[in-house]
């Protein structure tokens, strides 16, 4: 090649070079190709995510339910924990939570290695029931980055408080104007028989006989006169007390969450208190009949475990406390919460 071709080449080639760096044309191609790229990423970024989210709010549920499934009233795990006599673990309430994580994650396809863990434990008056959950979401798009997998983690806790143990003492007053018949009615009834609105239990008195039976010799004297303005009896204030104790029993029997919640015992007094006469007891329909007789422990002088004569409630408060061994939190049946009912009329008798 001559000289002069050599440079006419070598001219043409740096003319080419000089369009291609100048020409515009191609840079919509390549900004288009950039712009589709960032879109998909961010379209593929923010699939996953929402995806993500979904998954976790279904482990979440999940979770809430196992802990609300571990202490539901109905379960074992709450009846356990009723009989346990302190604080610990309830391995039942662990089961239920777990049977019901198990059914609500079975069918969640997005999660893998799902790992859960339940604690369900008894403290005090409450039952508290946590549960921890891992699993590892496998996105689609995030893949193709080298992200393979995304990990979760939940928590969830719920509680529930239980009844507690009670003791109920009831100091009843059965003094001598605890004979006092309750209704003007009644009071006129035995007037007319008696000459005295009081039923006097002492021997040689015969009033309180004739309010067992009504003030006719033909009827068969009865121990208990639930009801006034009946001709069988005439009714006192110990009939209507021992009513309200019978209603009493019967509601706390029927009411309690769980046999043995509520212990009662009942203790008549005048000078002192007898003790022996319906013990604390968790049987409440044994106590019954000790609730239903009480007027006949209505003072009559001659009984040595209640004295005679006066309301003396200086005594009965002090003996009754001094039978409450302990005051407990109510969590269990050796550490009850105890209460004592005065049960009087407010008179003083002399």
């Amino acid at each position: 090649m001559t000289p002069a071709k050599t440079f006419n080449a070598v001219a043409e080639g740096l003319t080419a070079i000089n369009r291609f760096a100048t020409a515009k044309d191609g840079n919509v191609a390549l900004m288009v190709s950039v712009s589709t790229l960032a879109v998909v990423i961010a379209g593929g970024a923010g699939l996953d995510v929402s995806t993500f989210i979904a998954a976790r709010t279904q482990l979440q549920a999940a979770a809430d339910a196992a802990a609300l499934a571990g202490i539901t009233r109905s379960s074992q795990s709450y009846n356990d924990a009723l009989h346990m006599g302190s604080n610990g673990e309830i391995t039942d309430g662990e089961d239920q939570a777990s049977a019901a994580f198990t059914a609500d994650t079975r069918n969640i396809k997005l999660l893998t290695n799902i790992s859960p863990t339940f604690s369900v434990q008894k403290s005090g008056l409450e039952i508290i029931a946590n549960v921890n959950a891992t699993a590892n979401y496998s996105p689609a798009f995030a893949g193709l980055l080298g992200m393979s997998s995304m990990p979760i983690h939940v928590t969830a806790t719920a509680k529930t408080s239980m009844p507690k143990y009670i003791d109920f003492y009831l100091s009843v007053d059965v003094s001598g104007s605890m004979g006092l018949a309750t209704t003007a009615s009644e009071q006129a009834r035995l007037v007319s028989l008696t000459s005295c609105t009081f039923s006097c239990h002492f021997n040689g008195q015969t009033s309180y006989g004739i309010t067992r039976n009504g003030g006719h010799p033909g009827n068969t004297p009865v121990t208990f006169c639930p009801t006034p303005g009946t001709s069988s009896c005439i009714q006192i204030r110990l009939d209507a007390v021992g009513y309200a104790v019978t209603n009493m029993l019967r509601e706390a029997n029927t009411t309690q969450a769980f046999n043995g919640q509520y212990r009662v015992g009942i203790y008549p007094f005048i000078r002192y208190t007898d003790v022996n006469y319906a013990p604390l007891t968790a049987n409440l329909t044994s106590l019954n009949n000790a609730a239903a007789g009480l007027a006949n422990e209505l003072d009559d002088g001659a009984t040595a475990a209640l004295g005679s004569g006066g309301t003396h409630f200086e005594n009965a408060l002090p003996t009754v406390s001094d039978l409450i061994r302990s005051v407990g939190d109510g969590s269990s049946s050796s550490s009850t919460v105890p209460f004592i009912f005065f049960i009087t009329d407010g008179s003083q008798d002399n």
